[in-house]
């Protein structure tokens, strides 16, 4: 509990001190927002939710999260991995979300 709170902050303070720091010459300010993205994504479940969802509907984004993901060691790097789409996890991440009762209605059996 106490990480969640604590890394929410400090991510949300690394993305927003980052962001007018990226048009400087240095580009600290892309490295303190990747910082901040995953250390959200780690601490906070929905935030993560967010990137997949922003991954699967931005190409731009997508990739540069995947160079972003190449660029920095494995450690730091694993949180943004997770957060890839997969072409075939599109309709499973519906269904998981419907539950049990509302599953057989998605693809009603035939009738006799």
């Amino acid at each position: 509990m106490i990480w969640r709170i604590v890394g929410s902050v400090l991510g949300a303070i690394l993305i927003v001190v980052g962001i007018p720091l990226t048009i400087s010459p240095i580009p600290l300010g892309i490295i303190l927002v990747a910082l901040g993205m995953i250390i959200l994504i780690s601490a906070n479940p929905w935030f993560a939710g967010l990137i997949r969802k922003l991954r699967k509907n931005s190409k731009p984004v997508d990739n540069a999260l995947k160079t972003a993901g190449e660029v920095f060691p494995e450690p730091i790097a694993e949180p943004l991995r997770q957060t890839e789409v997969k072409e075939d996890d599109d309709d499973d991440e519906t269904d998981a979300n419907l539950g049990p009762p509302l599953q057989r209605f998605r693809n009603p059996r035939r009738l006799r």
